[in-house]
């Protein structure tokens, strides 16, 4: 259950991420030192859309890295509670699900949730694993690219691996394909479940890392 709701969050962000030209990393830890390490992990970052949880009325560390960190902040919570972070964040954001990560991306790009590009309505092929993503209907359906396979996945990722593509290589790679895909172009029989949820475990920022890698390369290849 834990692992389904992480992805009916962390999809539709990518989603939101890739519509709006945004780099998103998405990262979940136990505990305040897991979430710290993952916010001092990247560079540069502009903004931070964070869920303390169970922890959240006694983080003061997290408190603390918040604002050195000097990024803007606002906090998702799943159900109303006190927090340690009211004096950092910009706004909370309450509700189940994606909707008040969506709720907390908007505020943060300025466009609004609903009105979304993607729309989930014909199911085609699932992503992400576990979810089902609709195709875009009508004209921009009308340009098909050729088909993305799980052989040319693997290859790019491998080749992220092996040296001979920077990380920035594969996001952008993997953003073209993701986005080709979510406008129809074809996409290896059988495999649209595996290659989506691979590709968007890059553009999400879920795999970042070498071993986060090898381990969609070994689905690719299953």
């Amino acid at each position: 259950m834990a692992r389904r709701a992480g992805l009916e969050i962390n999809e539709p962000l990518a989603e939101a991420a890739v519509e709006n030209s945004v780099e998103l990393v998405i990262a979940q830890a136990n505990g305040e030192e897991g979430l710290l390490d993952a916010l001092w992990h990247e560079e540069d970052v502009d903004a931070v859309i964070v869920n303390a949880g169970v922890i959240a009325p006694k983080a003061e560390a997290l408190r603390e890295g918040l604002t050195e960190v000097g990024a803007r902040v606002v906090e998702v919570q799943f159900t109303r509670r006190s927090s340690a972070l009211t004096n950092v964040v910009e706004k909370t954001f309450v509700g189940q699900g994606a909707k008040p990560y969506l709720q907390a991306f908007a505020h943060f790009v300025g466009v609004s949730p609903s009105k979304k590009k993607s729309a989930k309505a014909a199911k085609s092929a699932p992503s992400k694993v576990e979810k089902t993503i609709g195709r875009r209907s009508g004209a921009e359906t009308t340009t098909r690219t050729a088909a993305v396979t799980r052989t040319l996945v693997r290859e790019k990722f491998l080749a992220r691996i092996g040296g001979k593509l920077t990380p920035a290589e594969l996001m952008a790679w993997s953003k073209e394909k993701w986005t080709a895909l979510q406008s129809g172009a074809s996409v290896e029989a059988g495999a649209a479940e595996l290659i989506e949820a691979a590709l968007l475990a890059v553009v999400g920022g879920a795999a970042s890392n070498d071993g986060a890698l090898l381990i969609h390369v070994a689905k690719l290849d299953a």
